[in-house]
């Protein structure tokens, strides 16, 4: 079974390997900007979940940021970015496999000028479906 240590794994993967993020963070979203954090930034943390019929279902929230320069000129181009981060991250995490399946349907929310740090971006709400296998038989009982 996959587990959510292994999704916030794959997320940091994938952030390190985008060629436009720069940094990656894990945790509510005020703790954004309590250390200095490198951007463009991912951002994620865990929405409602669920469990249905043996299926896991675990909401992540996931934020794509960027500076916005003190005189807006790249107000646009931040938003832009962002939203194109996003929707590359969604197809990385959407790729077929055989842990979990992310459902298609994915909210995506702008940002203007949040946090301390003056930024823009995205939030993407996105769902993932984990069969988990769940039985009594596999609880680790003493």
């Amino acid at each position: 079974m996959t587990s959510l240590n292994q999704i916030i794994n794959q997320l940091n993967q994938i952030a390190i390997n985008h060629a436009q993020i720069n940094g990656f963070g894990f945790g509510e979203d005020f703790d954004i900007s309590t250390q200095q954090e490198q951007y463009p930034l991912m951002w994620s943390n865990v929405l409602d979940s669920s469990i249905n019929d043996k299926i896991l279902t675990v909401g992540i929230g996931i934020l794509i940021l960027d500076i916005v320069s003190d005189d807006d000129r790249n107000m646009k181009d931040t938003l832009s970015d962002c939203l194109s981060i996003a929707c590359d991250v969604y197809a990385l995490l959407a790729q077929e496999n055989d842990y979990y399946e992310v459902q298609p349907s994915v909210s995506l929310t702008p940002l203007f000028e949040a946090f301390p740090d003056k930024v823009n971006g995205w939030r993407m709400d996105l769902t993932v479906n984990i069969v988990t296998g769940v039985n009594r038989c596999q609880v680790p009982l003493k």
